[in-house]
């Protein structure tokens, strides 16, 4: 009975089509980015790496997405002994909080990585640019998104490479500006990981390429333009 429907993904749109919705009533509108707010700070770099005592030739991955199962965070915790055996310079900033905290900080210490691995929890924006600013590669290794997600979109605009499962739009979005890997694959997460801290031209590259697609199509001015204008337009049709 809704005037307009918005999703934020193409294949969110397809869904509703095949349940029986007009498709001239769905709108594919993203979130969009605060790219102006969501840049890189090279202040913000220096304060947290030496708050960690992270070395300059240190490479920080980042994961930002909730430490709930949804989100699999898990599954990075899992690639890191992997990793670090090919490259013992790499931290690991996990971010955020959830129900699966405290099992990970187990696992970190139970595996002997508490000198790679920091756990800083639930982040203001403000603290979210900082510590995305002092990290090297962001990692998602969530199940499933809706269209491209806040975390990875927001990581993409500070310039970071993108490291992320191969599901939802993922492939969409990250094509030209980072890496994509199997549900579940944590050698595929390791194997990422280890290309790109191997390669600094390709992680600049990606990351640039990264911000430049969100800044032209993920924009949060342009989306929110879109979403003012389906306001207007409804309002005008009940006059």
């Amino acid at each position: 009975k809704s005037t307009s429907i918005t999703v934020d993904a193409e294949h969110m749109k397809q869904e509703l089509v095949d349940f029986g919705i007009n498709p001239s009533k769905i709108n594919v509108i993203y979130f969009g980015t605060n790219t102006e707010y969501y840049s890189r700070s090279q202040d913000d770099r220096l304060r947290i790496r030496n708050k960690y005592n992270f070395k300059d030739d240190d490479v920080v991955v980042i994961s930002t997405r909730t430490l709930n199962p949804i989100h699999d965070v898990f599954l990075t915790l899992k690639a890191i002994p992997i990793v670090l055996e090919l490259n013992k310079n790499l931290k690991f900033i996990i971010a955020s909080d959830g129900s699966e905290r405290q099992q990970m900080e187990d696992y970190v210490s139970m595996h002997d990585l508490n000198n790679h691995v920091v756990f800083p929890g639930y982040m203001t924006m403000s603290e979210m640019v900082a510590f995305l600013s002092a990290s090297d590669i962001y990692i998602s290794s969530s199940k499933a998104d809706a269209g491209l997600s806040a975390s990875t979109a927001e990581a993409m605009s500070v310039g970071l490479p993108v490291l992320v499962s191969d599901n939802s739009e993922n492939s969409f979005w990250v094509n030209g500006s980072g890496l994509l890997f199997k549900d579940g694959d944590a050698n595929g997460i390791s194997n990422g990981i280890t290309l790109l801290a191997n390669d600094v031209q390709l992680m600049e590259e990606l990351g640039r390429n990264g911000r430049a697609r969100i800044s032209k199509d993920n924009d949060y001015i342009t989306e929110m333009t879109k979403v003012n204008a389906l306001y207007l337009s409804i309002c005008n049709r009940l006059e």
